[in-house]
């Protein structure tokens, strides 16, 4: 814990670096002191595809306590479909925490050379951040779209077993989806039924 603190203090948001949307330092701490060993690389050295995967794990840990998945985007997903549809209180995707991870890796390389004379440090551009026109920083939030625009529609029920048209899906004439609630149990949609009998 005393050689990742400064890490910890980084990836869970700080001055320049954002901390995981929903989770403070009061959450966060309760895995770094189980999973702290994940954040050994750091901070320290070149950042690597590895080094990434494992802070990856640590996010993982963050928002799916009991799960041992190692995939955020896995995670995510299984929040989504769980019911979590704000996406404030979703974890990030892989693309916008390699971002932030980079930013917090960054962060790291300053702390850890603070008592340097003549520190040896990346420029921020392109480790998360990105400079406008008038050379002020930004940080560089993803290299994709958030969410497609196609998913913007979307309908997903709250139902229990779609069996009447209060369903929002079936009020619509439409096949309930992964994301929709009646998924964890029997879906009575006449549209399901329909489109899985015909694929059959």
């Amino acid at each position: 814990m005393q050689r990742n603190i400064l890490v910890y203090h980084a990836v869970t948001g700080c001055e320049t670096v954002s901390q995981p949307s929903g989770n403070g330092k009061k959450t966060t701490w309760k895995v770094f002191q189980q999973h702290g060993a994940f954040l050994d690389d750091l901070g320290r050295g070149t950042l690597s595809e590895s080094t990434i995967r494992s802070v990856e794990e640590f996010f993982c840990r963050i928002y799916s306590p009991a799960s041992d998945e190692t995939n955020i985007n896995d995670v995510r997903y299984s929040m989504f479909q769980k019911g979590t549809k704000d996406q404030e209180k979703l974890p990030p995707s892989r693309k916008c925490l390699e971002q932030h991870i980079k930013r917090a890796y960054h962060q790291a390389q300053v702390w850890f050379q603070a008592d340097v004379p003549i520190p040896e440090i990346e420029s921020p551009i392109g480790s998360g951040w990105y400079e406008d026109a008038t050379r002020r920083l930004h940080p560089h939030v993803s290299v994709y779209d958030p969410l497609p625009n196609e998913f913007t529609d979307i309908v997903c029920c709250k139902c229990k077993n779609c069996a009447t048209s209060r369903c929002s899906c079936r009020a619509k004439n439409l096949k309930c989806i992964a994301a929709c609630t009646c998924n964890n149990g029997v879906c009575h949609n006449p549209y399901s039924v329909a489109i899985e009998t015909d694929s059959e």
